[in-house]
């Protein structure tokens, strides 16, 4: 199972880059650099800080919607719902992997034409959808049963709950809100890591 962080900076109260850096060190597989307000060029000067810390941990690095930044440093995409029609933008052999929304299954046909990963969201209540019902694990099933590439589960994940998504098919679960928010990182993963091998 991997353990892929959405580091939202604006989620962060302390220094970001600690942040990053600790979460490598407390053993997650994957950083993606969530930074809306941020311009182009402003997210791609974080962007190569943010690549520095996960080379040196060597963990993956994902920029998040900025394809033109994914191109410059050669490294993972995350899509969203909003870019999505900009697939054909997309060099793929500029990218180290692609991962693309799947709400559902007619997003995901959109979605697995490109991506090497499929994003399954969201799965429980989470803080950032208050008031949109879960998918459930059911999406992540029927995922499964219809697509061929790997799928991460998105929304709501805890130690609680993350293994009814691995059960289910997922090879991979998304953290965000309580992991860039957490004192203690590794404490935090390690309720993860340590569940999984129950």
């Amino acid at each position: 199972m991997k353990i892929l962080i959405i580091a939202d900076v604006s989620l962060c109260f302390g220094d970001f880059e600690t942040k990053i850096s600790r979460l490598c060190r407390a053993g997650a597989d994957a950083i993606v650099l969530r930074a809306k307000n941020l311009k182009a060029i402003e997210y791609e000067r974080l962007a190569i800080k943010v690549l520095a810390i996960c080379d040196e941990f060597k963990k993956e690095f994902v920029v998040n919607q900025f394809i033109d930044v994914a191109h410059d440093l050669s490294s993972s995409l995350w899509l969203t719902s909003q870019n999505l029609d900009e697939i054909s933008l997309i060099q793929k052999d500029k990218v180290s992997k692609i991962y693309a929304p799947a709400h559902d299954i007619s997003q995901a046909k959109i979605s697995a034409k490109i991506a090497d990963t499929l994003i399954a969201s969201h799965i429980f209540n989470t803080k950032s959808k208050p008031n949109q019902p879960p998918k459930g694990t059911k999406l992540i099933n029927d995922l499964r049963l219809n697509f061929t590439q790997d799928i991460f589960a998105l929304g709501g994940i805890n130690a609680q709950n993350f293994k009814k998504c691995i059960s289910f098919g997922a090879n991979g679960i998304c953290l965000m809100h309580d992991a860039m928010m957490c004192d203690d990182e590794k404490s935090y993963l390690d309720d993860f890591k340590l569940s999984s091998k129950d």
